[in-house]
């Protein structure tokens, strides 16, 4: 096989994302100002094949090697080929995007403000000093050996040790991207200099701060190609093998910490449109829980008090979350809370149109208290099919605030196939812990206490029962020990700061006096009054309960 032969190859064994990576010539002041690695990057972006390199060519190995060698050799080459394109996706990122002097949030122009600005760019500086460090270093190894025989240790000692970072960063993407949309939208600044910025970089921001979250998934992929190409009796095998597991690792615990971070995001959005009324407000956030089914419903109501013979129909929108159940009325962008209960203290069954007991059960002056043969009766009267019967606890009742003690409602799906899904989701209790249960916003005595005891005023990492029985104390020297201690000084004061905004949002927040949601008649607070006192409260408190998630 020539090497014009070979050149056919210059697609690779593996579809690289180079599409994303791809780094446009950008300014020219860059050009004219870039390091030696830049310039490398640059030159492995446009000449991506191993065998086509000068290092290489110089061997003249190429015309010796088996097909199957060859391929094995492009898909190792393909780490460094990648790396560089992505490297030069941070370079223009932080270039051309993050320092440009419009969107720095020191100078007086800047389109946006600093807690934007930290949102959208977050820690992109660190993980392109990581990604150069990486980058010369599996460079250095290449002009040491064309076959790259050291890389696999090399690059599984930075996805377990040094790659932590894209840990943080990934769990924040979700609330990057809608912090990306918002600013977008709402700013005709920012959308002015945005259009600006992709004109010169030709490329936009969002496939640039995307870049980071493709390239820890997409090293265990690479590394699945390079094993395919490897035969079993090679003695890199196992040191493959054990790269690509440290490579899968930290790619799960990326997409782990994004997904957690992108179910909160998305809680933070369902809780800004909640209206709890009269009812006790609680907040919804919270790390572990997630929506697991939403949608309109039909319901059927029996006045009593009124003796009215045909039930009528209201249309109410469910939410139903891995440990909570709520039913509330949809008007515009604003969902008014008409119950809720932990979905462990409701029962759901199916209702018959037939009812066994054709009487109308008026023990209970509520609309929406019935027994079963009520319930049956009513159906029944209404001529529905596809209905069923949610029932919540009288202790779920009076935690939530509702008067008339415990209660009952029928709804009526628009099939039995809808109805059977909504009862099965509701009857599919939560297997995993919800981090924290819902609080009642009105009791701040209550919750102080409760979080008083939840965290003392002083925890000793030593004292740690994980600790203690490991044994490792005595192990350590004096300034060692108080290192630790340092390090998780961090993490329980950082605990400390999320009860505090918490009880911010719980207490304060949700006060009917406060809170312009409410009639005027009965708060204190005009709405630009609130805004200003209580702004990016709830942005601190996403970013501090996916911090004390992630640590803990």
């Amino acid at each position: 096989m020539s090497v014009g032969d070979i050149s056919l190859l210059e697609t690779g064994p593996v579809q690289s994302d180079s599409s994303s990576y791809t780094s446009s010539e950008g300014r020219s002041s860059v050009m004219s100002s870039e390091s030696p690695l830049l310039e490398r990057a640059r030159q492995l972006s446009k000449n991506r094949t191993w065998c086509n390199q000068p290092e290489v060519k110089e061997t003249g190995i190429v015309q010796s090697l088996a097909k199957e060698t060859l391929l094995q050799q492009e898909a190792i080459f393909e780490i460094i080929t990648s790396e560089a394109s992505y490297h030069l996706n941070l370079t223009t990122l932080i270039d051309q995007f993050m320092d440009d002097p419009k969107l720095e949030p020191n100078t007086p122009e800047s389109a946006l403000d600093r807690t934007q600005h930290s949102t959208i760019f977050s820690n992109v500086k660190e993980i392109r000093s990581i990604s150069a460090r990486f980058l010369e270093e599996i460079l250095g190894l290449f002009g040491e050996d064309v076959f790259l025989g050291k890389i696999f240790p090399v690059l599984e000692d930075y996805a377990a040790n040094r790659f932590v970072c894209y840990e943080r960063y990934c769990a924040s993407q979700s609330h990057r991207l809608k912090e990306l949309k918002e600013c977008t939208e709402k700013s005709e600044n920012f959308q002015r200099q945005l259009k600006r910025l992709e004109e010169e970089a030709n490329q936009t921001l969002q496939s640039l701060v995307t870049a980071p979250m493709q390239r820890v998934t997409k090293l265990p992929l690479l590394m699945s190609e390079i094993l395919k190409r490897t035969p079993n009796d090679d003695p890199r095998r196992e040191q493959m093998e054990l790269t690509h597991r440290a490579t899968a690792e930290i790619a799960d615990l990326c997409n782990k910490g994004a997904g957690k971070i992108g179910d909160l995001v998305h809680l933070e959005t369902i809780w800004k449109k909640l209206h709890f009324g009269q009812l006790k407000p609680f907040l919804i956030l919270a790390p572990g829980r997630k929506l697991k089914k939403e949608g309109a419903i039909e319901r059927l109501r029996v006045n009593k008090r009124r003796t009215r013979v045909q039930p009528d129909k209201v249309q109410n929108y469910l939410f139903v979350f891995t440990d909570l159940f709520m039913i509330t009325t949809e008007e515009k962008e604003r969902h008014h809370v008409v119950d809720y209960c932990p979905l462990s203290q409701l029962t759901v069954e199916p209702i018959s149109t037939h009812p066994t007991t054709p009487i109308l059960d008026t023990s209970s002056s509520s609309e929406d208290s019935y027994t079963m043969s009520g319930a049956e009766w009513t159906v029944a009267v209404a001529g529905e099919e596809h209905a069923f019967l949610v029932t919540l606890t009288e202790s779920a009742a009076v935690a939530s605030g509702k008067q008339g003690g415990d209660g009952s409602y029928i709804f009526v799906a628009k099939s039995e196939a809808e109805k059977t899904k909504w009862m099965d989701t509701l009857r599919e209790r939560h297997k995993e812990e919800v981090v924290s249960k819902p609080k009642t916003g009105r009791n701040l005595t209550m919750l102080t206490r409760k979080r008083q005891r939840e965290i003392p005023t002083k925890k000793y990492w030593w004292k740690q029962p994980q600790v203690e029985q490991s044994g490792v104390v005595k192990t350590l020297t004096q300034l060692q020990l108080e290192l630790q201690e340092a390090i998780f000084e961090v993490v329980t004061s950082e605990e400390e700061h999320l009860a505090t905004m918490e009880t911010l949002v719980n207490h304060y927040m949700s006060d009917s006096g406060l809170d312009p949601s409410y009639p005027e008649e009965q708060r204190v607070l005009s709405e630009e009054e609130y805004n200003d006192i209580f702004r990016y409260v709830k942005d601190v408190l996403l970013i501090s309960g996916g911090c004390v998630y992630t640590c803990t």
